[in-house]
C-alpha cells in the first residue's frame, strides 16, 4: 500500500510494540493520531504474528466505527509503510490528552476528583464498554492510558489491538493478557474468562480516579495475584470524600469471583448515575455547554454558567413535555 501522506510530527506516546504520534490528514488539514508497529515484530504481546495483529485491530475499528456511541475512538484508515517498514492506523485526534493524565493533574495538585465528575466519566466509561459487549467484543486492555478525553472533557475508548470478538460459538476467550495492574484473576492465570474481566479492568480505574492510584501495583504476576487472592479488596482505602454507594460500586466490580461481578447495565441502572453532568467544565463546575440528567428522569441540554443552567438551553422532562428557551440561574426565563 505504501505511505499515504500522512507525517510524523508529534511522538505522542509509545508501549513495548508501538508507537503513536500526531500527523495530519493530507487532504484536509485536520489532526489525527498515527499508531505504527514495526513489521519485524514477531508478536505485539498476543502470540499472534504481529501481522495478524495489526488485521484483526483494523477489522475490529472498522465495526467499531459502525456502532451507535459517542464513546469510541472512531478510525479513518491503515495502511503498510513500506518505506518505514511498519504497519499503520489512523485515527481521530482527540486534545484533551488520556484519562491518566486528567488523574496525574489531580495527583500533582494533592487534590482528589470531585465525585460527580468521577460518575460522569464512569457513566461514559460505562457506556462505551457496554456497546462492545453488546456487539460481543471484550476490550482486555481498559486502563486510564488507553482512554482519550476530547476538546469538551469527554472520554473515548481506545486501543483495541488486544481486544477479542467472540464469536456465537465461544462464551469465553482463552488468550492475552492486558495491563497487569488492571487485569482480572482469571485472565492473569491463563483461565477461560468473558465480559467479566472489563469490569475488573473498570473497578480498578473506578478506584484509581477515586485514589490516584491503582488497588495494586505489584510487578509480579504470581504475587499480583497472591495479594488479590489473599487481601481480597478493601475499600476502606478510598477517601471518606466520596459517597458509600461509589465505594459499594467499586466493590461489585472487584469481586473475585466473576460470576458475581454486575454487567455494565446493571452498573448503569445504579441511581448514582441517573444524575449525572456532560460537557464542558470550569473549576470543577459545569460551564458551557453540556447535558444535565436528572434522577427523576428529565434532562437539560443547553448552557451553563458556573454549575448553573444559564443561556439557551432545552430542558426534557420526563413526562415527554418540553421547553425550548432561555434560562437563568436554573429557573426559565419567560
Amino acid at each position: 500500500m505504501g505511505n499515504t501522506g500522512y507525517e510524523r510530527l508529534t511522538l505522542l506516546g509509545q508501549g513495548a510494540f508501538s508507537r503513536v504520534y500526531k500527523t495530519k490528514d493530507p487532504r484536509t488539514g485536520e489532526e489525527c493520531v498515527m499508531k505504527t508497529i514495526p513489521i519485524e515484530e514477531k508478536t505485539t504481546g498476543t502470540k499472534e504474528p504481529v501481522q495478524t495483529t495489526f488485521q484483526n485491530e483494523v477489522a475490529l475499528m472498522k465495526k467499531i466505527n459502525s456502532l451507535p456511541s459517542p464513546y469510541l475512538v472512531k478510525y479513518i484508515t491503515s495502511y503498510v509503510d513500506e518505506r518505514e517498514s511498519e504497519y499503520v492506523i489512523i485515527m481521530k485526534y482527540y486534545s484533551g490528552g488520556s484519562l491518566e493524565k486528567i488523574i496525574s493533574d489531580y495527583k500533582k495538585k494533592e487534590k482528589y476528583i470531585p465525585e460527580d465528575i468521577v460518575l460522569k466519566y464512569m457513566k461514559q466509561i460505562l457506556s462505551g464498554v457496554k456497546t462492545l459487549h453488546e456487539n460481543n467484543i471484550i476490550h482486555r486492555d481498559l486502563k486510564p492510558g488507553n482512554i482519550l478525553v476530547d476538546s469538551e472533557g469527554n472520554l473515548k475508548m481506545s486501543d483495541y489491538g488486544i481486544s477479542k470478538q467472540l464469536t456465537k460459538d465461544m462464551m469465553y476467550a482463552k488468550t492475552t493478557q492486558g495491563t497487569l495492574w488492571y487485569s482480572s484473576p482469571e485472565l492473569l492465570q491463563g483461565e477461560n474468562y468473558n465480559f467479566c474481566a472489563d469490569i475488573w479492568s473498570l473497578g480498578c480505574i473506578l478506584h484509581e480516579l477515586c485514589c490516584l492510584k491503582p488497588p495494586c501495583t505489584q510487578t509480579n504476576v504470581v504475587n499480583l495475584v497472591k495479594w488479590w487472592k489473599d487481601k481480597k479488596y478493601n475499600v476502606n482505602v478510598v477517601p471518606n470524600t466520596y459517597s458509600k454507594e461509589i465505594k459499594n460500586l467499586i466493590v461489585s466490580m472487584l469481586n473475585y469471583d466473576r460470576k458475581a461481578r454486575p454487567n455494565c447495565q446493571t452498573l448503569l441502572s445504579n441511581n448514582l448515575f441517573k444524575e449525572v453532568y456532560e460537557g464542558e467544565m470550569k473549576d470543577g463546575k459545569p460551564h458551557g455547554k453540556g447535558i444535565y440528567y436528572k434522577s427523576n428522569g428529565d434532562k437539560y441540554e443547553g448552557d451553563f454558567i458556573n454549575g448553573k443552567m444559564n443561556g439557551k438551553g432545552i430542558f426534557y422532562y420526563a413526562n415527554k413535555d418540553r421547553h425550548e428557551g432561555e434560562y437563568k440561574d436554573d429557573k426559565k426565563k419567560w
